[in-house]
């Protein structure tokens, strides 16, 4: 996945959607459901047994767009001197039908999901320019074909990732755009005409 400001306008409003329906999702759970020390947990009714089935169905891609919007999801979480226990970082969208645990309610969720929608929205007229603009997507195409070597290593078992971020592999990817770019130019100027005159000023 890309990060927010790296998408094209049609992605901006699919991830849009996506938090939107996740929002209206946990205000409908959190609205049908309440904690009971008494029950040890939640005590959901109907709605919210739906609310949460189809929830968990989108709480992946939920969780990644809102974590490429920058938006931070874990919280360092200190427990009450009365009750002990350990300092944790904790995942608010991920735990977030067991926050009663670590006394805390639905505005932990929806803050950090209102926050990335905000964001998303923001970067709407930025993401329309980007769209449009065709020197973007020559540049993701460049992008594409360097990272071509590693993904063909992810697929035969490599961490991709651990490969790309080496500096071995940085020194390869710069090496790989620079001719990349290089043969695309050469390939412009031979369009444009321009080649042999080139070769004639170089001679």
């Amino acid at each position: 996945m890309q990060y927010y400001s790296d998408i094209p306008l049609w992605e901006n409003k699919r991830r849009l959607q996506v938090l939107n329906n996740f929002r209206l999702l946990v205000k409908t759970y959190y609205d049908h459901s309440n904690y009971s020390w008494m029950a040890e947990g939640q005590i959901e009714k109907d709605e919210a047994k739906q609310a949460r089935t189809e929830i968990n169905l989108i709480l992946h891609d939920a969780h990644n767009i809102i974590t490429y919007s920058g938006v931070p999801t874990i919280v360092r979480y200190t427990p009450p001197p009365v009750v002990g226990g350990y300092i944790q970082n904790l995942d608010v969208i991920k735990n977030m039908f067991i926050l009663h645990q670590f006394q805390m309610g639905e505005d932990a969720v929806t803050d950090i999901i209102d926050r990335s929608i905000g964001i998303y929205q923001s970067d709407q007229s930025l993401c329309f320019r980007r769209t449009i603009n065709p020197f973007w997507w020559i540049g993701k195409l460049f992008t594409w074909f360097v990272s071509l070597p590693f993904k063909l290593l992810g697929t035969i078992g490599f961490d991709q990732k651990k490969a790309e971020e080496s500096l071995i592999g940085k020194i390869i990817k710069g090496l790989l755009y620079l001719i990349t770019v290089f043969a695309s130019l050469l390939t412009i100027l031979d369009l444009l005409g321009l080649l042999g005159g080139l070769k004639k000023l170089l001679k």
